[in-house]
């Protein structure tokens, strides 16, 4: 029996915020509204000739499934940091038999990092980008709950991939600010599949950040890994160029056209990186659950320095051996496993290299524990070995450099030695490009200096005057800081 649900308060972590700006044609909004028309018939002839969604009240006993591996501590989060952590994932199923499992999320609207000094609007769920991993196994009834934040501007729903029903549900959760709404379904495919909002315009909301994966293991299980994470790729439409600070709005001609000024792992440029980094330790195992929110590009998922043991098949039962690239379309997600051999760090990437060089689809996972010289050895001071622009020298091994003459190596994405000390007074700086794409040096604490400037393959020097004390010095290039950051010590 459902109930009338109370009036929802906007959550706490929500920032509500007005729809963003779209810039379209008049004839274009006109097919638009056409488009959003029969959207909506064709929602209320899957829900029985239009009834309202059924209302219901929240139920406290859902909550959170435990983590899945005994995660490490993952790096800070702000209320404007919408990042999902890839951390975060619920209990495997193990061995327990089907059951019916609650689920309940909420769709909230909220201004957001978008880059280093720029920010957007995101429409979420669960105020992440993706939205919660949802797991279940097969055979279990889901008792699905939505609520649209009372202090959002939009509708929204929910359409699971997984769902053997009209819309997957998108029906019954055709949502205005403040409502409920609620439908249960089977597990009866195992597999990876993407949830997303169904909503006209629906590529619009899949835009702004509304899409997530669930996960139905099957009868008996997952065999069982030492580190589970959760990637999901998306794409971002802004009317303003990429490097733009401010808040940016949504560009709804762009997006028509395909053309992301970001391609990004959960949400943002960098959020997987730096001190949000993934974690694992040498000997481990890891899986990796991948998914394409789109709403546009395929992506072609690859993890530099790592092959992947087992890749599955577009996220069904077919599994694939020793991969090194697995096409993730649109609407698709999958899961990849490998065991970490060697210690260092591993570029997560969407290998058409220019998303993520330049559009930002890069991630880092950081293997520690002892080398392993019988799987990989390499001169001291090469890192990983790439010096073509493909990776980054371990930074953290480097030594940091002293006096009034430095000398930084710059590869795609990043800088050896991350460290630098130098003595009060003028300093030369030498910039050495090995990457393909440009780099430049600044420095925060001096305006955002900038002190050299590179295209790939070349080595610049410049000079600044500096006082005693601790500086930040980064790459300035559209969505490379995150990657390309360092500390500058002046006695």
């Amino acid at each position: 029996m459902t109930t009338q649900a109370p009036p929802r308060a906007p959550s706490p972590t929500a920032r509500p915020i007005e729809p963003a700006p779209v810039v379209l044609s008049s004839g274009r909004a006109l097919l638009l509204v056409a488009a959003a028309v029969l959207a909506a018939m064709a929602v209320a002839l899957a829900v029985g000739g239009g009834d309202a969604p059924t209302t219901v009240a929240a139920d406290p006993a859902v909550a959170a499934a435990p983590a899945t591996v005994e995660p490490l501590e993952p790096g800070p989060r702000t209320a404007e940091a919408i990042g999902h952590d890839g951390v975060t994932v619920p209990a495997p199923v193990g061995s327990r038999g089907a059951t019916t499992v609650p689920v309940e999320l909420t769709t909230i609207e909220v201004e957001g990092q978008l880059a280093d000094g720029s920010t957007t609007t995101f429409w979420t769920f669960d105020g992440t980008v993706p939205g919660p991993l949802i797991r279940v196994r097969e055979g279990d009834t889901v008792e699905f709950t939505l609520h649209n934040d009372a202090g959002s501007a939009n509708p929204h729903s929910i359409d699971l991939h997984a769902v053997n029903g009209p819309g997957g549900g998108a029906g019954a959760t055709q949502l205005a600010p403040g409502e409920s709404g609620a439908f249960s379904f089977q597990a009866l495919n195992p597999g990876v599949y993407v949830y997303h909002c169904a909503t006209p315009h629906i590529p619009t909301h899949v835009a702004m950040g509304m899409y997530g994966l669930i996960v139905v293991e099957p009868e008996g299980g997952l065999t069982p890994v030492d580190r589970e994470f959760y990637v999901v790729q998306g794409e971002v439409y802004t009317a303003q160029a990429r490097g733009t600070e401010g808040l940016l709005s949504y560009d709804m001609d762009r997006m028509m056209a395909e053309d992301p000024t970001h391609v990004v792992f959960n949400g943002a440029v960098g959020s997987l990186a730096g001190d949000r980094a993934l974690q694992a330790e040498v000997g481990e195992t890891v899986r990796i659950y991948v998914g394409n929110g789109g709403p546009n590009l395929t992506s072609s998922f690859h993890v530099i320095g790592e092959v992947f043991d087992r890749a599955s098949v577009e996220g069904g039962s077919l599994v694939n051996e020793n991969v090194q690239t697995t096409l993730v379309p649109a609407g698709g997600a999958t899961y990849v496993e490998f065991l970490a051999d060697v210690p260092g760090n591993y570029l997560l990437v969407d290998h058409a290299l220019t998303r993520a060089i330049d559009g930002g689809a890069v991630a880092t996972l950081t293997v520690t524990g002892d080398a392993n010289p019988a799987v990989f050895d390499a001169p001291e001071g090469t890192g990983d070995g790439h010096d073509d622009g493909h990776g980054a020298p371990d930074a953290s091994a480097a030594p940091a450099v002293a006096g009034a003459a430095l000398e930084v190596e710059a590869g795609d994405l990043y800088f050896a030695p991350g460290d630098l000390r130098a003595t009060a007074g003028e300093v030369t700086v030498t910039l050495d490009n090995v990457g393909v794409a440009e780099h430049d040096i600044v420095i925060e604490e001096l305006g955002d200096l900038h002190v050299a400037h590179a295209a790939g393959g070349e080595t610049v020097t410049g000079t600044v005057t500096l006082e005693p004390g601790t500086y930040t010095f980064y790459c300035s290039i559209p969505g490379h800081r995150a990657m390309m950051e360092g500390t500058l010590e002046v006695q």
